[in-house]
């Protein structure tokens, strides 16, 4: 898909079978391997949505991804190991990251979105809006759908990230679907314990 690098990687689960002999060195064995895939934009969402949509119309997308424009730039991507995005498929990221662009678009031109966020100092909505301006500068570990069960015509897009994550909240109309609330959960609390080895 122009415009989106994929990545796909192995992840190979160990679990331990016995003490340490030394420290640090735990014996193991392989209980499960799992494949993900992985997406990275290499230019803005909207600008990558629209060739894609172009492309797509003129019916001109390659028959091999390996025809692409952007293999090569993909290549560099996945040799420096940059972070990449967990989704259900290439344009379910594209159209996803879209949506964030024009949230935070909306937002910066001063559209009006019900928007809550709840560890904002006084929950202040110009705290709000500053958190959630500040939400695509850490990197998006995967979208999914939310938890939450929607309303009839509506749906909840969820872009998980290191601290707590972004809901997005849809009414789907005729058109393209409208946001109707953006929600900055609470962080996770996470608690680590030392290893005994």
């Amino acid at each position: 898909m122009p415009g989106v690098c994929q990545a796909d990687v192995a992840v190979f689960e160990f679990h331990p079978v016995g003490p340490a002999t030394r420290p640090g060195d735990v014996p193991t064995r392989l209980v499960g391997i799992t494949a993900e895939t992985g997406y990275r934009l290499l230019r803005p969402a909207g600008v990558a949505l629209a060739a894609f949509e172009k492309a797509d119309d003129e019916d001109r997308l390659p028959e091999s991804p390996l025809d692409f424009p952007d293999t090569a730039a993909c290549e560099r991507l996945a040799a420096e190991e940059a972070a990449f995005t967990r989704a259900d498929s290439p344009a379910d990221f594209l159209e996803n990251m879209a949506l964030l662009e024009k949230i935070g678009t909306t937002l910066r031109d001063g559209g009006s979105l019900e928007i809550v966020c709840d560890f904002a100092p006084d929950r202040a909505p110009a705290a709000c809006r500053k958190v959630i301006l500040a939400f695509p500068e850490t990197p998006v570990i995967e979208i999914q759908s939310c938890d939450e069960t929607p309303a009839p015509r509506t749906s909840c897009v969820r872009f998980e990230d290191w601290n707590g994550g972004l809901n997005v909240h849809l009414r789907q109309t005729g058109g393209a679907p409208e946001i109707t609330r953006v929600h900055r959960p609470e962080p996770p609390i996470i608690m680590a314990h030392p290893r005994r080895d």
